[in-house]
């Protein structure tokens, strides 16, 4: 194709192109000066205006240029450039270079696939990103920009791949918005959105559970009567916080379903009734200390629950990998050898999968998981193992509510090192919980 001169003023930046700032323009634009512009631009008649044309290639050359005071550029012209490839080319040219940041490349790719019906098959081959990568970005353009760029250029919020990663673990998109609007960092974003998605993950698997009762005929426990009350057993539990939560039980006749913090439990009454007797002062104290010790699990399962989401994070390559990663394989050795922490295959794959291994969908989806965990770095490996640890924890003393200082150390021990990740809880009672300070412990009960 002919090269041909054209004046600056007849050439427009594309309208199209997602690119919305140029780096290292004074730099490019003194090189010109000494040495014109060594790379013609690719251009396409502006269908809108006469004698101008757009830049298909060449933007940042072309700002360049003015910048720099020159008249004319060297152009190649192409006259039947449909303006779906225009945006594709733009696109390819902007990210071989590196040249786009994060929610550019969002834009673009959202504008290929909205716009232009391309599928994420067809953005992949002309752009040689994976899949994964490419359904990221197309959640990514879903943000509102304005925050989302807001938070980007904000030095001191220090928003990472990871942090958006983790907002699409959130539905609904609204909520991902206000997330990323009300967070005052990236560590404060990436709590936030695990708690939110954490509560749509119960209030889904509540909706369905309910749902389930009601063809069963299990109706709603007596006002006043829970999984721990006097007179009660609890026939079945099921966590509204993991995924795939189904009612096991076979016998639904006299039984009930209560909710608590993130349990959905199914009780009946109790077989052999007690005489009715007088409530004594002990009995009333029995049933308080009773309830404490239920809301003190119920709270630490939801804790452990929220770093188990984290540490899955880390295996799956979601959270950025510290620089002091020796220094972190250091303690979690040392956390490993005190609590003489036990080693399985199965152990990373649970974690990976979200699940016991034996509730795997099938034995290929067990397999993967296996697979996966074998070649994880060794860091991860050991961190995944010393969470495991924790599955047994119990931070009150076996009667009582006293505070069991052992097991809140070796939690808070945990935390430290996934800390050094960014993990950090999302409220204020999750700590007071951890370090025994909460009003629901007695000191020196027994």
């Amino acid at each position: 194709m002919a090269v041909i001169d054209i004046k600056l003023d007849n050439l427009k930046i594309h309208p199209k192109n997602v690119r919305r700032k140029y780096e290292g323009i004074e730099e490019l634009a003194q090189s010109i000066k000494e040495n014109g512009i060594m790379q013609n631009l690719t251009v396409v008649p502006d269908k809108e205006e006469e004698g101008k044309y757009l830049v298909v290639i060449g933007n940042r050359r072309l700002t360049a240029a003015r910048e720099a005071g020159l008249e004319t550029a060297p152009c190649v012209i192409v006259n039947d450039m449909a303006e779906k490839e225009q945006i594709t080319t733009m696109l390819m040219e902007n990210m071989n270079r590196k040249d786009l940041t994060v929610y550019e490349e969002a834009e673009a790719m959202q504008m290929c696939f909205e716009d232009f019906g391309l599928k994420v098959e067809e953005i992949e081959e002309k752009t040689g990103l994976s899949k994964t990568t490419i359904n990221h970005r197309l959640n990514m353009a879903k943000l509102d920009r304005e925050t989302l760029v807001e938070k980007a250029e904000d030095k001191e919020f220090q928003l990472s791949i990871t942090d958006l990663y983790a907002l699409e673990k959130v539905k609904d998109i609204n909520t991902r918005n206000k997330i990323l609007k009300e967070a005052f960092d990236s560590r404060d974003l990436a709590n936030k959105a695990r708690q939110a998605a954490r509560q749509e993950l119960q209030e889904r698997n509540k909706a369905k559970l309910l749902e389930e009762c009601e063809k069963l005929g299990i109706n709603k426990a007596p006002e006043g009567v829970y999984y721990y009350s006097s007179g009660w057993e609890e026939v079945e539990r099921i966590y509204l916080d993991v995924e795939d939560s189904k009612i096991e039980m076979k016998e639904a006749e006299g039984v009930y379903y209560v909710i608590q913090y993130n349990n959905f439990s199914f009780i009946k009454k109790e077989k052999k009734q007690k005489e009715k007797k007088e409530v004594s002062e002990v009995d009333l104290k029995q049933k308080e200390i009773k309830e404490k010790r239920a809301k003190i699990e119920a709270k630490l399962n939801e804790m452990l629950k929220d770093m188990e989401d984290f540490v899955r994070n880390i295996l799956e390559g979601k959270v950025e990998p510290p620089d002091n990663a020796e220094y972190i394989g250091k303690l979690t050795w040392e956390f490993l050898t005190k609590h003489n922490a036990r080693v399985a295959q199965n152990t990373i794959a649970k974690i990976l999968l979200g699940k016991d291994t034996y509730r795997a969908a099938d034995e290929e989806e067990k397999a993967k998981a296996l697979e996966k965990a074998k070649v994880l770095p060794i860091l991860y490996q050991m961190i995944a193992v010393a969470f495991d640890g924790l599955e047994y924890l119990n931070l009150i003393r076996y009667v009582g509510t006293e505070y069991q200082k052992s097991s809140g150390d070796k939690l808070k021990e945990m935390h430290d090192i996934l800390g050094m990740f960014g993990f950090s809880f999302a409220d204020e009672e999750s700590y007071q919980i951890m370090n025994g300070e909460h009003e629901l412990y007695e000191k020196g009960e027994n």
